[in-house]
């Protein structure tokens, strides 16, 4: 009987333990007229931006600063920034005449203790944002998204009130689950005692190269992955049915960041009539999980250029 008792009070001290909190409630918006010294004041606050990370507009005609027919809004991968896809963003947008906002993630281009400090709500608050830009500087957005910026990204169409406010979305290398099994555990109660228990304090890894050490966050308390985790239970919740935008989304079947299967099976439910499923064999990414972007893919920048703009012509035309 005591041990009945004690089983069950160990049970409830691990149910009702601390967890990562899972909200989709975000902060008020309030854009500026003039977006550029908008977001120049809102990046000012830091002194710690790398050169190169903070959020900008970059326009299709700098002098004029006018509204595009199309522009598109890049949201960068976790612990990453607007480099880690760079030049594939800028190259479409010239090929479509387009203006195109680079977000900043909160947390992201600064240091490793600053990503431990943001929240789901943080990173749910900074895409609608980026939308909102986009909408300011574009009478269609497109959205390109790399990673757990595309688990943002599908937030971010289930949360709209029309599907026609994205033109399309383009998705490489999706975060639906990570390839750790492990992961899903992060989610659970005393989920950051089990993640110090299987990784200690800190998450390192070796860069590539100079580049990344640069634009990657590659040194940082080990909690700063809990919001990664808890963004993909909030995403798993969403009828991907309803959403109707078209899809283009790049995998590699060889990715050891996310899992590519589940990728797959999220694609498949998607409810675009107009959708398509690009496979990456070769990549220059030891994990194959970055497939282009001159740090460190560059042999595939034409490809994506080329498919992505090939993909949106017609739905422009």
């Amino acid at each position: 009987m005591y041990f009945a008792i004690a089983l069950i009070v160990l049970i409830a001290l691990f149910l009702t333990g601390p967890k990562v909190t899972v909200t989709s409630e975000i902060r008020p918006i309030t854009l500026s007229n003039n977006l550029d010294e908008y977001l120049i004041a809102s990046e000012n606050r830091f002194d710690d931006i790398v050169p190169g990370a903070g959020k900008t507009i970059v326009w299709a005609d700098p002098t004029r600063k006018q509204k595009t027919p199309v522009s598109i809004i890049y949201l960068h991968g976790f612990s990453a920034c607007r480099q880690d896809f760079m030049p594939i963003g800028d190259h479409v947008a010239q090929a479509l005449d387009a203006n195109l906002f680079y977000t900043r993630f909160t947390g992201h281009g600064r240091t490793g203790d600053a990503l431990a400090q943001a929240t789901i709500s943080d990173w749910l608050h900074d895409t609608l944002e980026a939308l909102e830009i986009g909408q300011k500087i574009g009478d269609n957005v497109v959205i390109i998204s790399n990673s757990t910026g595309s688990t943002l990204a599908t937030w971010l169409q289930s949360h709209l009130q029309s599907s026609d406010a994205v033109l399309a979305s383009i998705m490489i290398s999706p975060n639906f689950a990570l390839k750790n099994r492990f992961s899903r555990l992060l989610v659970w109660p005393w989920g950051h005692v089990i993640l110090r228990l299987a990784i200690g304090p800190t998450r390192s890894w070796e860069p590539m190269n100079a580049q990344v050490a640069t634009y990657w966050t590659n040194c940082y308390p080990s909690n700063a992955v809990l919001p990664v985790a808890g963004l993909v239970k909030l995403v798993k919740s969403i009828d991907l049915t309803a959403i109707t935008t078209p899809i283009l989304m790049f995998i590699s079947p060889n990715d050891r960041v996310v899992d590519t299967a589940t990728a797959v099976k999220c694609y498949r439910q998607f409810g675009s009539d107009t959708k398509k499923l690009v496979v990456i064999e070769d990549s220059q990414d030891p994990s194959h999980h970055i497939l282009a972007g001159d740090i460190v893919s560059p042999n595939n920048n034409e490809l994506f250029v080329q498919t992505i703009v090939d993909f949106l012509k017609p739905l422009i035309d």
